[in-house]
């Protein structure tokens, strides 16, 4: 490579490991993303549940 080997292997180095950096960010904040996503359904579900309970006591009231 013409003594430029060191540079040459060190930016693949560099652009791998930033690549692969990315990725496992990524795969974190899919998770996290996913996970928020399945408390805000429970949570809606919960208040949905509330909202019919209450209108049925109002119904048989």
């Amino acid at each position: 490579m013409g003594g430029r080997a060191v540079f040459v292997w060190s930016s693949y180095a560099i652009t791998i490991s930033t690549l692969l950096g990315l990725l496992v960010l990524s795969v974190i904040e899919r998770t996290k993303i996913i996970k928020q996503a399945i408390k805000q359904k429970a949570r809606v579900e919960k208040i949905m549940a509330a909202r019919q309970a209450k209108r049925a006591a109002k119904q048989k009231a």
